[in-house]
Protein backbone atom coordinates (compact mmCIF):
# COMPACT_ATOMS: atom_id res chain seq x y z
CA UNK A 1 0.00 0.00 0.00
CA UNK A 2 2.87 2.39 0.80
CA UNK A 3 4.48 1.62 -2.57
CA UNK A 4 1.18 2.20 -4.39
CA UNK A 5 0.64 5.52 -2.59
CA UNK A 6 4.19 6.60 -3.32
CA UNK A 7 3.66 5.77 -6.97
CA UNK A 8 0.43 7.79 -7.04
CA UNK A 9 2.09 10.79 -5.41
CA UNK A 10 5.03 10.52 -7.80
CA UNK A 11 2.68 10.52 -10.79
CA UNK A 12 0.81 13.55 -9.42
CA UNK A 13 4.09 15.34 -8.80
CA UNK A 14 5.31 14.52 -12.31
CA UNK A 15 2.03 15.74 -13.83
CA UNK A 16 2.10 18.93 -11.75
CA UNK A 17 5.70 19.57 -12.78
CA UNK A 18 4.82 19.10 -16.45
CA UNK A 19 1.97 21.58 -16.15
CA UNK A 20 4.11 24.16 -14.38
CA UNK A 21 6.86 23.73 -16.96
CA UNK A 22 4.36 24.18 -19.80
CA UNK A 23 2.93 27.29 -18.16
CA UNK A 24 6.44 28.71 -17.76
CA UNK A 25 7.17 27.93 -21.44
CA UNK A 26 4.00 29.73 -22.52
CA UNK A 27 4.91 32.76 -20.41
CA UNK A 28 8.36 32.81 -22.03
CA UNK A 29 6.79 32.74 -25.49
CA UNK A 30 4.44 35.59 -24.53
CA UNK A 31 7.31 37.69 -23.19
CA UNK A 32 9.42 37.05 -26.31
CA UNK A 33 6.55 37.45 -28.79
CA UNK A 34 4.64 40.33 -27.22
CA UNK A 35 3.53 41.63 -30.61
CA UNK A 36 3.30 38.27 -32.42
CA UNK A 37 -0.15 37.05 -31.39
CA UNK A 38 -0.14 34.12 -33.81
CA UNK A 39 3.00 32.62 -32.22
CA UNK A 40 1.53 32.91 -28.72
CA UNK A 41 -1.81 31.30 -29.63
CA UNK A 42 -0.15 28.47 -31.55
CA UNK A 43 2.04 27.71 -28.52
CA UNK A 44 -1.02 27.67 -26.26
CA UNK A 45 -3.03 25.18 -28.33
CA UNK A 46 0.01 22.91 -28.82
CA UNK A 47 0.75 22.87 -25.08
CA UNK A 48 -2.91 22.28 -24.22
CA UNK A 49 -3.12 19.24 -26.54
CA UNK A 50 0.11 17.75 -25.23
CA UNK A 51 -0.57 18.21 -21.51
CA UNK A 52 -4.30 17.46 -21.50
CA UNK A 53 -4.03 14.37 -23.73
CA UNK A 54 -6.34 15.85 -26.35
CA UNK A 55 -6.41 15.03 -30.05
CA UNK A 56 -7.10 18.56 -31.36
CA UNK A 57 -7.33 22.09 -30.05
CA UNK A 58 -8.48 25.42 -31.54
CA UNK A 59 -8.80 29.01 -30.39
CA UNK A 60 -11.82 30.87 -31.71
CA UNK A 61 -12.57 34.59 -31.76
CA UNK A 62 -16.09 36.10 -31.98
CA UNK A 63 -17.00 38.43 -34.81
CA UNK A 64 -20.57 39.67 -34.97
CA UNK A 65 -22.90 36.71 -34.69
CA UNK A 66 -20.22 34.19 -35.74
CA UNK A 67 -16.82 33.04 -34.59
CA UNK A 68 -13.71 32.07 -36.54
CA UNK A 69 -10.63 30.05 -35.64
CA UNK A 70 -7.38 31.96 -35.16
CA UNK A 71 -5.12 29.08 -34.09
CA UNK A 72 -5.33 25.30 -34.26
CA UNK A 73 -3.26 22.18 -33.61
CA UNK A 74 -3.47 18.66 -35.03
CA UNK A 75 -6.34 19.38 -37.36
CA UNK A 76 -6.24 17.51 -40.65
CA UNK A 77 -5.51 19.71 -43.69
CA UNK A 78 -9.10 19.24 -44.91
CA UNK A 79 -10.56 20.16 -41.52
CA UNK A 80 -8.22 23.15 -41.12
CA UNK A 81 -9.32 24.44 -44.54
CA UNK A 82 -12.99 23.90 -43.68
CA UNK A 83 -12.95 25.77 -40.38
CA UNK A 84 -10.87 28.56 -41.91
CA UNK A 85 -13.42 29.18 -44.67
CA UNK A 86 -16.66 28.47 -42.74
CA UNK A 87 -17.27 30.79 -39.75
CA UNK A 88 -19.67 29.16 -37.31
CA UNK A 89 -22.75 30.65 -35.65
CA UNK A 90 -22.61 31.58 -31.99
CA UNK A 91 -25.34 29.23 -30.76
CA UNK A 92 -25.80 25.92 -28.94
CA UNK A 93 -24.87 23.72 -31.90
CA UNK A 94 -21.16 23.78 -30.97
CA UNK A 95 -19.21 23.86 -27.74
CA UNK A 96 -17.35 27.03 -28.80
CA UNK A 97 -20.67 28.73 -29.57
CA UNK A 98 -22.09 27.75 -26.17
CA UNK A 99 -19.03 29.07 -24.35
CA UNK A 100 -19.33 32.43 -26.09
CA UNK A 101 -23.05 32.57 -25.35
CA UNK A 102 -22.97 31.40 -21.74
CA UNK A 103 -19.57 32.92 -20.78
CA UNK A 104 -18.60 29.83 -18.82
CA UNK A 105 -16.76 26.51 -19.16
CA UNK A 106 -18.65 23.92 -21.23
CA UNK A 107 -17.62 20.26 -20.94
CA UNK A 108 -19.45 17.69 -23.08
CA UNK A 109 -18.24 14.13 -22.18
CA UNK A 110 -20.04 12.58 -25.17
CA UNK A 111 -21.35 14.69 -28.02
CA UNK A 112 -23.37 11.71 -29.34
CA UNK A 113 -25.47 11.88 -26.18
CA UNK A 114 -26.07 15.64 -26.63
CA UNK A 115 -28.97 16.23 -29.05
CA UNK A 116 -28.29 19.97 -29.30
CA UNK A 117 -24.69 19.40 -30.49
CA UNK A 118 -24.70 19.23 -34.30
CA UNK A 119 -21.38 20.83 -35.20
CA UNK A 120 -19.61 17.48 -35.77
CA UNK A 121 -22.25 16.51 -38.34
CA UNK A 122 -21.28 19.54 -40.42
CA UNK A 123 -17.73 18.14 -40.63
CA UNK A 124 -18.69 14.57 -41.66
CA UNK A 125 -18.68 11.35 -39.66
CA UNK A 126 -14.98 10.72 -40.30
CA UNK A 127 -14.12 13.91 -38.41
CA UNK A 128 -16.58 13.47 -35.53
CA UNK A 129 -15.43 14.27 -31.99
CA UNK A 130 -16.66 12.46 -28.89
CA UNK A 131 -15.46 14.53 -25.89
CA UNK A 132 -15.18 18.32 -26.17
CA UNK A 133 -14.09 20.97 -23.64
CA UNK A 134 -14.47 24.72 -24.14
CA UNK A 135 -13.05 27.45 -21.84
CA UNK A 136 -13.80 31.18 -22.33
CA UNK A 137 -11.16 33.91 -22.57
CA UNK A 138 -12.69 36.86 -20.75
CA UNK A 139 -11.93 40.56 -20.58
CA UNK A 140 -13.93 42.34 -17.88
CA UNK A 141 -16.54 39.59 -18.05
CA UNK A 142 -16.91 39.76 -21.84
CA UNK A 143 -15.73 36.77 -23.91
CA UNK A 144 -13.04 37.73 -26.40
CA UNK A 145 -12.34 34.16 -27.45
CA UNK A 146 -12.58 30.49 -26.54
CA UNK A 147 -10.05 27.67 -26.36
CA UNK A 148 -11.60 24.31 -27.31
CA UNK A 149 -10.07 20.83 -26.88
CA UNK A 150 -11.47 17.63 -28.40
CA UNK A 151 -10.90 13.89 -28.04
CA UNK A 152 -11.85 11.38 -30.71
CA UNK A 153 -12.82 8.82 -28.06
CA UNK A 154 -15.22 9.30 -25.15
CA UNK A 155 -12.91 10.21 -22.29
CA UNK A 156 -13.87 13.19 -20.12
CA UNK A 157 -11.22 15.70 -19.09
CA UNK A 158 -10.10 15.68 -15.47
CA UNK A 159 -10.49 18.61 -13.09
CA UNK A 160 -6.73 19.17 -13.14
CA UNK A 161 -6.72 19.28 -16.95
CA UNK A 162 -9.65 21.70 -17.00
CA UNK A 163 -7.81 23.90 -14.50
CA UNK A 164 -4.75 23.92 -16.75
CA UNK A 165 -6.85 24.92 -19.79
CA UNK A 166 -8.32 27.77 -17.72
CA UNK A 167 -4.75 28.95 -17.07
CA UNK A 168 -3.98 28.80 -20.79
CA UNK A 169 -7.19 30.69 -21.59
CA UNK A 170 -6.17 33.44 -19.16
CA UNK A 171 -2.76 33.70 -20.85
CA UNK A 172 -4.39 33.82 -24.30
CA UNK A 173 -6.71 36.59 -23.08
CA UNK A 174 -3.73 38.58 -21.82
CA UNK A 175 -1.92 38.14 -25.13
CA UNK A 176 -4.97 39.25 -27.13
CA UNK A 177 -5.53 42.26 -24.86
CA UNK A 178 -1.86 43.24 -25.12
CA UNK A 179 -2.06 43.09 -28.89
CA UNK A 180 -5.26 45.14 -28.90
CA UNK A 181 -3.68 47.83 -26.74
CA UNK A 182 -0.53 47.81 -28.89
CA UNK A 183 -2.62 48.25 -32.06
CA UNK A 184 -4.52 51.13 -30.40
CA UNK A 185 -1.27 52.83 -29.42
CA UNK A 186 0.10 52.35 -32.93
CA UNK A 187 -3.02 53.86 -34.45
CA UNK A 188 -3.03 56.79 -32.00
CA UNK A 189 0.66 57.39 -32.73
CA UNK A 190 -0.05 57.36 -36.46
CA UNK A 191 -2.92 59.82 -36.02
CA UNK A 192 -0.78 62.11 -33.83
CA UNK A 193 2.07 62.00 -36.34
CA UNK A 194 -0.34 62.82 -39.15
CA UNK A 195 -1.87 65.69 -37.15
CA UNK A 196 1.59 67.01 -36.31
CA UNK A 197 2.59 66.87 -39.97
CA UNK A 198 -0.52 68.79 -41.03
CA UNK A 199 0.05 71.33 -38.27
CA UNK A 200 3.67 71.89 -39.29
CA UNK A 201 2.67 72.16 -42.93
CA UNK A 202 -0.07 74.66 -42.06
CA UNK A 203 2.31 76.75 -39.93
CA UNK A 204 4.95 76.76 -42.66
CA UNK A 205 2.46 77.80 -45.34
CA UNK A 206 0.86 80.48 -43.16
CA UNK A 207 4.26 81.83 -42.15
CA UNK A 208 5.23 82.29 -45.79
CA UNK A 209 1.90 83.91 -46.59
CA UNK A 210 2.21 86.35 -43.67
CA UNK A 211 5.86 87.26 -44.18
CA UNK A 212 5.38 88.59 -47.72
CA UNK A 213 2.92 91.41 -46.87
CA UNK A 214 4.67 92.07 -43.56
CA UNK A 215 8.02 92.65 -45.27
CA UNK A 216 6.24 95.03 -47.61
CA UNK A 217 4.80 96.94 -44.62
CA UNK A 218 8.25 97.17 -43.03
CA UNK A 219 9.85 98.36 -46.28
CA UNK A 220 7.22 101.04 -46.95
CA UNK A 221 7.34 102.20 -43.31
CA UNK A 222 11.13 102.59 -43.46
CA UNK A 223 10.81 104.67 -46.64
CA UNK A 224 8.11 106.87 -45.08
CA UNK A 225 10.26 107.32 -41.97
CA UNK A 226 13.24 108.43 -44.05
CA UNK A 227 11.04 110.93 -45.88
CA UNK A 228 9.60 112.18 -42.57
CA UNK A 229 13.10 112.62 -41.13
CA UNK A 230 14.21 114.54 -44.24
CA UNK A 231 11.18 116.80 -43.92
CA UNK A 232 11.74 117.10 -40.15
CA UNK A 233 8.29 115.68 -39.42
CA UNK A 234 7.11 113.55 -36.48
CA UNK A 235 8.41 109.93 -36.81
CA UNK A 236 7.01 108.42 -33.58
CA UNK A 237 3.91 106.82 -35.18
CA UNK A 238 6.08 105.25 -37.89
CA UNK A 239 8.53 104.01 -35.23
CA UNK A 240 5.65 102.25 -33.48
CA UNK A 241 4.52 100.64 -36.75
CA UNK A 242 8.09 99.51 -37.49
CA UNK A 243 8.60 98.15 -33.97
CA UNK A 244 5.34 96.19 -34.03
CA UNK A 245 5.99 94.88 -37.56
CA UNK A 246 9.51 93.70 -36.72
CA UNK A 247 8.26 92.02 -33.55
CA UNK A 248 5.56 90.22 -35.55
CA UNK A 249 8.09 89.22 -38.21
CA UNK A 250 10.38 87.74 -35.54
CA UNK A 251 7.44 85.74 -34.14
CA UNK A 252 6.55 84.43 -37.61
CA UNK A 253 10.18 83.45 -38.23
CA UNK A 254 10.20 81.54 -34.93
CA UNK A 255 7.02 79.68 -35.89
CA UNK A 256 8.49 78.84 -39.30
CA UNK A 257 11.70 77.55 -37.70
CA UNK A 258 9.69 75.46 -35.24
CA UNK A 259 7.55 73.94 -37.99
CA UNK A 260 10.67 73.08 -40.01
CA UNK A 261 12.28 71.38 -37.02
CA UNK A 262 9.16 69.34 -36.25
CA UNK A 263 8.75 68.36 -39.90
CA UNK A 264 12.43 67.33 -40.09
CA UNK A 265 13.11 69.89 -42.82
CA UNK A 266 15.47 72.17 -40.92
CA UNK A 267 18.95 72.05 -42.47
CA UNK A 268 22.15 73.31 -40.88
CA UNK A 269 24.52 75.52 -42.85
CA UNK A 270 27.88 74.33 -41.53
CA UNK A 271 30.96 76.52 -41.87
CA UNK A 272 34.07 77.47 -39.91
CA UNK A 273 33.97 80.91 -38.26
CA UNK A 274 35.75 82.84 -35.52
CA UNK A 275 33.76 82.70 -32.32
CA UNK A 276 35.03 85.86 -30.57
CA UNK A 277 33.80 88.26 -33.32
CA UNK A 278 30.40 86.53 -33.30
CA UNK A 279 30.06 87.07 -29.54
CA UNK A 280 31.18 90.70 -29.90
CA UNK A 281 28.59 91.27 -32.64
CA UNK A 282 25.78 89.84 -30.50
CA UNK A 283 26.84 92.00 -27.54
CA UNK A 284 26.90 95.08 -29.79
CA UNK A 285 23.38 94.27 -30.99
CA UNK A 286 22.02 93.89 -27.46
CA UNK A 287 23.83 96.96 -26.04
CA UNK A 288 21.06 99.54 -26.74
CA UNK A 289 18.46 97.35 -24.94
CA UNK A 290 20.86 96.85 -22.02
CA UNK A 291 21.37 100.60 -21.73
CA UNK A 292 17.61 101.10 -21.68
CA UNK A 293 17.35 98.82 -18.59
CA UNK A 294 20.52 100.32 -17.05
CA UNK A 295 22.34 96.97 -17.32
CA UNK A 296 26.09 96.48 -17.65
CA UNK A 297 27.32 93.88 -20.18
CA UNK A 298 30.71 92.16 -19.70
CA UNK A 299 32.46 89.56 -21.87
CA UNK A 300 35.08 87.04 -20.74
CA UNK A 301 36.34 85.14 -23.78
CA UNK A 302 39.09 82.51 -23.63
CA UNK A 303 41.95 83.76 -25.80
CA UNK A 304 42.50 80.28 -27.22
CA UNK A 305 38.87 79.75 -28.22
CA UNK A 306 39.63 80.28 -31.92
CA UNK A 307 37.16 78.98 -34.49
CA UNK A 308 34.08 76.77 -34.38
CA UNK A 309 32.71 74.65 -37.22
CA UNK A 310 28.92 74.84 -37.07
CA UNK A 311 25.88 76.85 -38.12
CA UNK A 312 26.89 80.46 -37.46
CA UNK A 313 23.42 81.91 -38.06
CA UNK A 314 21.67 79.44 -35.70
CA UNK A 315 24.26 79.97 -32.96
CA UNK A 316 23.90 83.73 -33.30
CA UNK A 317 20.11 83.37 -33.08
CA UNK A 318 20.43 81.25 -29.91
CA UNK A 319 22.80 83.73 -28.28
CA UNK A 320 20.55 86.66 -29.14
CA UNK A 321 17.63 84.84 -27.52
CA UNK A 322 19.60 84.15 -24.35
CA UNK A 323 20.98 87.71 -24.06
CA UNK A 324 17.62 89.30 -24.88
CA UNK A 325 16.00 87.24 -22.11
CA UNK A 326 18.78 88.07 -19.69
CA UNK A 327 18.29 91.78 -20.36
CA UNK A 328 14.50 91.57 -20.29
CA UNK A 329 14.43 90.06 -16.79
CA UNK A 330 17.23 92.23 -15.36
CA UNK A 331 17.09 95.90 -14.38
CA UNK A 332 20.04 97.93 -13.08
CA UNK A 333 22.12 94.77 -12.95
CA UNK A 334 24.77 92.96 -14.96
CA UNK A 335 24.90 90.47 -17.83
CA UNK A 336 28.07 88.44 -18.28
CA UNK A 337 29.08 86.33 -21.28
CA UNK A 338 31.76 83.74 -20.49
CA UNK A 339 33.17 81.65 -23.38
CA UNK A 340 35.51 78.69 -22.81
CA UNK A 341 36.85 75.69 -24.74
CA UNK A 342 38.35 72.38 -23.64
CA UNK A 343 38.60 68.61 -24.33
CA UNK A 344 36.12 66.04 -23.03
CA UNK A 345 35.73 62.34 -23.95
CA UNK A 346 38.12 62.68 -26.85
CA UNK A 347 36.41 65.73 -28.40
CA UNK A 348 36.88 69.48 -28.08
CA UNK A 349 33.88 71.39 -26.73
CA UNK A 350 32.93 75.05 -26.54
CA UNK A 351 30.76 76.47 -23.74
CA UNK A 352 29.18 79.92 -23.80
CA UNK A 353 27.51 80.92 -20.51
CA UNK A 354 25.16 83.92 -20.30
CA UNK A 355 24.65 84.94 -16.66
CA UNK A 356 22.42 87.71 -15.30
CA UNK A 357 21.53 89.18 -11.91
CA UNK A 358 17.82 89.36 -12.66
CA UNK A 359 14.68 87.95 -11.06
CA UNK A 360 15.73 84.28 -11.33
CA UNK A 361 13.39 81.26 -11.34
CA UNK A 362 12.10 78.52 -9.06
CA UNK A 363 12.79 74.81 -9.86
CA UNK A 364 9.15 74.46 -11.04
CA UNK A 365 9.58 77.36 -13.45
CA UNK A 366 12.85 75.93 -14.76
CA UNK A 367 11.12 72.59 -15.37
CA UNK A 368 8.84 74.01 -18.08
CA UNK A 369 11.18 76.68 -19.39
CA UNK A 370 12.05 75.00 -22.71
CA UNK A 371 8.48 74.02 -23.58
CA UNK A 372 7.06 75.67 -26.67
CA UNK A 373 4.76 78.66 -26.07
CA UNK A 374 5.61 78.52 -22.37
CA UNK A 375 7.18 81.01 -20.00
CA UNK A 376 8.02 80.78 -16.32
CA UNK A 377 4.43 81.56 -15.27
CA UNK A 378 1.40 83.64 -16.22
CA UNK A 379 2.50 86.68 -14.21
CA UNK A 380 5.84 86.72 -16.07
CA UNK A 381 4.04 86.67 -19.41
CA UNK A 382 1.75 89.54 -18.38
CA UNK A 383 4.60 91.72 -17.12
CA UNK A 384 7.39 90.98 -19.60
CA UNK A 385 5.52 89.70 -22.68
CA UNK A 386 6.94 87.21 -25.13
CA UNK A 387 5.69 84.01 -26.77
CA UNK A 388 7.87 81.39 -25.09
CA UNK A 389 9.27 80.16 -28.42
CA UNK A 390 12.78 81.58 -28.33
CA UNK A 391 14.30 79.28 -25.71
CA UNK A 392 12.61 76.15 -27.09
CA UNK A 393 13.92 76.84 -30.60
CA UNK A 394 17.40 77.80 -29.35
CA UNK A 395 17.68 74.54 -27.39
CA UNK A 396 16.65 72.48 -30.38
CA UNK A 397 19.12 74.31 -32.64
CA UNK A 398 21.92 73.39 -30.23
CA UNK A 399 20.70 69.80 -30.05
CA UNK A 400 20.77 69.59 -33.85
CA UNK A 401 24.44 70.62 -33.69
CA UNK A 402 25.17 67.83 -31.19
CA UNK A 403 25.06 70.06 -28.09
CA UNK A 404 22.50 71.45 -25.69
CA UNK A 405 21.43 74.41 -23.54
CA UNK A 406 21.22 74.05 -19.76
CA UNK A 407 20.13 76.49 -17.08
CA UNK A 408 20.84 77.16 -13.42
CA UNK A 409 18.72 79.66 -11.56
CA UNK A 410 17.70 80.86 -8.11
CA UNK A 411 14.80 83.24 -7.34
CA UNK A 412 16.03 86.78 -6.77
CA UNK A 413 19.65 85.94 -7.63
CA UNK A 414 19.56 85.58 -11.42
CA UNK A 415 20.03 82.83 -13.99
CA UNK A 416 22.85 81.28 -16.00
CA UNK A 417 22.13 79.73 -19.40
CA UNK A 418 24.96 77.66 -20.89
CA UNK A 419 25.34 76.71 -24.55
CA UNK A 420 27.53 73.63 -24.99
CA UNK A 421 28.60 72.64 -28.51
CA UNK A 422 31.25 70.39 -30.07
CA UNK A 423 34.04 72.47 -31.58
CA UNK A 424 33.46 70.65 -34.89
CA UNK A 425 29.81 69.93 -35.73
CA UNK A 426 29.80 66.91 -38.03
CA UNK A 427 26.16 67.01 -39.11
CA UNK A 428 22.59 67.59 -38.04
CA UNK A 429 21.28 65.48 -35.15
CA UNK A 430 17.54 64.97 -34.61
CA UNK A 431 16.38 67.44 -31.96
CA UNK A 432 14.73 65.96 -28.90
CA UNK A 433 11.03 66.75 -28.36
CA UNK A 434 10.33 69.28 -25.60
CA UNK A 435 9.96 67.77 -22.13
Amino acid sequence: MIAIENGRLLNELRESLQQQTATADVLKVISRSTFDLKAVLNTLVESAVRLCEADQAVIGRPKGGTYYFEASYRLSPELAEFVATHPSRIDGSSVSGRVLLQRRIVHVPDVLADPEYTYAHQLGDQRRFRTVLGVPMLREGTPIGVITLARNSMRPFTDRQIELVVTFADQAGIAIENMRLFDEIQEKSRQLAEASRHKSQFLANMSHELRTPLNAIIGVSEMLREDAEAAKQETEPLDRVLGASRHLLALINDILDLSKIEAGRMELQLESFALAPLIADVVKTIQPLAAKNANQVAVNCDGAIGTLHGDQMRLRQAMLNLMSNANKFTERGSITVDARQGPENGRNWVTIAVADTGIGMTPEQVGKLFQEFSQADASTTRKYGGTGLGLAISKRFCQMMGGDITVESEPGRGSTFTIRLPRIVEGAVAASPPR
